[in-house]
């Protein structure tokens, strides 16, 4: 049974505008959102500051080291091996999202830290999220690419 017999029923004209929709536009569309890249970065951050990890899932004190004793006793780090990357706070709030393609984006940040390149330091993989945030993001847009899709298809 094709559309032919639904064409001009209004079931014809959802599955029209149906076939119309670009999961590439779509996927832009919620990414763009305010609301989703606050989330994408709040994952990113958490990844460093609570789970001490970088995108890849490796541990920050396997690439640099523990803290030093000097820095335990200051008080701030819950212990060596929680290597956070947070000092002032300035690298931190300084993560966004950039390059939304259809496919995917980015997260960037101000990794300079005086002539200390965070990046180069710590690897590139400081900067995104992992497999598990990657999950925990596509599960918070789905109500979002609800609202786009109802809307498109009602409108």
């Amino acid at each position: 049974m094709g559309i032919g017999l639904l064409e001009k029923t209004r079931v014809g004209k959802l599955l029209r505008r149906a076939a119309l929709i670009s999961e590439q536009s779509l996927f832009v569309q919620v990414m763009s959102k305010k609301e989703v890249r606050d989330f994408a970065v709040k994952l990113n951050v958490e990844q460093m500051t609570v789970y001490f990890m970088d995108s890849e899932e490796t541990p920050l004190y396997e690439k640099g080291g523990e803290y030093a004793p000097s820095t335990m006793q200051k008080g701030k780090k819950k212990s060596p091996t929680s290597i956070d990357l947070h000092d002032t706070g300035k690298f931190h709030d300084s993560f966004e999202v950039v390059r939304i393609t259809g496919e995917q984006f980015e997260i960037e940040s101000e990794h300079m830290k005086g002539s200390t390149d965070l990046l180069v330091e710590w690897g590139k993989e400081i900067e995104g999220l992992t497999f598990e945030n990657k999950r925990t993001l596509a599960l918070f847009m789905l109500s979002f690419y609800k609202q786009k899709i109802l809307k498109h298809l009602l409108d």
